[in-house]
């Protein structure tokens, strides 16, 4: 079964760590609820574009950690949807479809 996708998506594992893409705010809202729930995390790559109000970020956690990401992750949609980013999910979503279409062109 395939794990609910809401504003995150895997990328890769290895033999610690999970890598992750998911989109966040401007206010870096992410990074704050990670570190505050004492997540370890590295921020691999972050990717802004000036017509875009979302950064794009690629990160590592520990696989210890994957249901504390899942849980900052649903309070970090429900946070940005409460900020009044009502198009955030769909955002996510058209991000999603994007690297899809390109990883099933690269094969």
């Amino acid at each position: 079964m395939e794990e609910e996708r809401i504003n995150y998506m895997h990328i890769k594992s290895d033999m610690l760590y999970h890598y992750f893409l998911y989109i966040d705010g401007l206010a870096d809202a992410s990074l704050d609820m990670l570190k505050a729930s004492g997540i370890k995390y590295k921020v691999i790559k972050e990717y802004v574009k000036d017509d875009f109000p979302y950064r794009l970020y690629i990160s590592r956690i520990r696989k210890a950690d994957k249901k504390a990401f899942d849980a900052v992750m649903k309070r970090l949609a429900d946070r940005m949807l409460l900020g009044g980013r009502t198009n955030y999910l769909e955002a996510c979503q058209e991000v999603f479809s994007i690297v899809e279409a390109g990883e099933k062109k690269a094969m």
